[in-house]
């Protein structure tokens, strides 16, 4: 759909002359990408990490939080619930308008039919007669440049598809708490409190990264696991032999949480007039169920707004610990091949080393081994642990910045304040 459907759409239903604003003002500004405001890798922590000074112009702050806008955080996919008026509509009719017909009538829920419309799954609930809709807000933004539906569009992109399906339907179809509109154009308004009515059973929020340093693989967190996994469960996803998704799946009632190459999946499945997603893109993911969202009282649309959306997600950022130093695989041996030692000494150590690890017998004196052992020392070298997990960290994802920033220092303590008291952000209360 393009932008000016969707402004116009927005124009034609009516009520909402601040979204169209909104809107206005995502396309007059030009975002190329998905990639946010990167910070080099050779800063210091106070540079690359540090909370604002009081000096710092405003210019820079709102850079900072550029992310919020650009496309590169934010909804990714939701699902909904509509209370319809039972007396505006013919509910064989509206589904049979909505749905493909089977043989044996019309189905209960499916892909909407809605030419020239992103795809929406609806369900009908015959117990509390609502309709289920469930989309990606992202459809909507992509073909203006944005890759992710930023926080603020959401209400206005989820009325947008209401109408429409609405329209689809039936014409005559009231949302509850729809009243028939005099206005040219318009087919219904809503109240000024509408979103309170729209019922959120999952909402899916995302964070991307772009990453150009060559060292960087997913493989350096692996066994990073969230602080809150009782039961360290995970599902992680190889493609031609490459790591290319972590995933803590949990259960069904819990957040799942997710960081995976975006670049490799939208060359698998790629998306007809979507932004380009650069390689060494990799994106943050979570998935919030709805006994989650009503445990802290965020079942509604109305309630979501974006300052919550942002810190549900910073939230769980910190719980994933994907924020942890990252250490090259190839970092411990690296720095071994400086030492003075002759590079057959060192290759004899490394060798050595990983033999040991795991368990393999070697033809070593215990003289002998006594001499690797303290060469391995001086190396640096841990006996026993992988040397693919040894060495000095090089770099930490940072979530502000959507790219590497120096290593956080070891006398960070996550328990005074949060991680974002560390990365030019006020601590935030935990809501999730």
């Amino acid at each position: 759909m393009k932008d000016d459907k969707i402004i116009s759409s927005l124009n034609q239903y009516g009520r909402y002359t601040k979204p169209s604003t909104a809107f206005d003002k995502y396309q007059k500004k030009s975002y190329g990408s998905n990639r946010g405001l990167y910070l080099p890798i050779n800063k210091s922590i106070s540079e690359s990490d540090g909370a604002p000074t009081s000096s710092e112009s405003q210019d820079s702050k709102e850079a900072e939080r550029s992310y919020l806008s650009n496309g590169s955080c934010g909804v990714d996919k939701t699902r909904i619930a509509v209370g319809i008026d039972p007396d505006s509509i013919h509910l064989p009719s509206f589904m049979a308008r909505l749905l493909k017909p089977k043989r044996d009538g019309t189905p209960n829920d499916g892909i909407a039919q809605i030419p020239d419309f992103p795809e929406v799954y609806i369900k009908w609930d015959h117990q509390r007669f609502r309709l289920y809709l469930e989309f990606n807000p992202s459809d909507f933004t992509r073909e203006m440049g944005l890759e992710l539906c930023p926080f603020e569009l959401l209400p206005q992109i989820t009325e947008l598809v209401i109408r429409r399906v609405l329209l689809q339907g039936d014409p005559d179809a009231l949302p509850v708490g729809g009243v028939k509109s005099k206005k040219k154009g318009e087919r219904f308004s809503l109240p000024a409190d509408w979103a309170e009515d729209i019922e959120v059973f999952r909402i899916d929020l995302a964070r991307d990264f772009h990453v150009s340093d060559e060292r960087f693989s997913l493989r350096q967190l692996e066994t990073t696991w969230p602080s809150r996994s009782r039961y360290r469960a995970a599902t992680h996803f190889l493609n031609g032999g490459k790591l290319n998704t972590l995933s803590y799946p949990v259960a069904n009632r819990t957040t799942k949480i997710k960081l995976y190459d975006k670049f490799a999946e939208r060359m698998a499945k790629p998306i007809e007039n979507a932004p380009p997603i650069p390689e060494g893109t990799f994106r943050f993911e979570i998935s919030i169920p709805r006994h989650q969202l009503r445990q802290f009282h965020l079942t509604d649309l109305g309630v979501l707004t974006p300052i919550r959306l942002e810190k549900l997600i910073k939230e769980k950022w910190e719980v994933s610990n994907f924020w942890t130093n990252l250490i090259w695989e190839g970092a411990a041996m690296d720095l071994a091949h400086d030492s003075k030692l002759p590079a057959s000494r060192i290759n004899e150590v490394l060798g050595f080393a990983e033999c040991f690890r795991h368990s393999i017998f070697m033809r070593y004196s215990i003289k002998d081994q006594k001499s690797l052992r303290a060469d391995a020392k001086k190396l640096g070298i841990s006996i026993g642990r992988p040397l693919t997990k040894q060495g000095k960290p090089y770099a930490h994802l940072h979530f502000m910045s959507g790219n590497l920033a120096a290593p956080i220092p070891d006398t960070f303590n996550l328990t005074k304040g949060g991680l974002f008291s560390i990365i030019g952000s006020k601590p935030l209360p935990k809501l999730i």
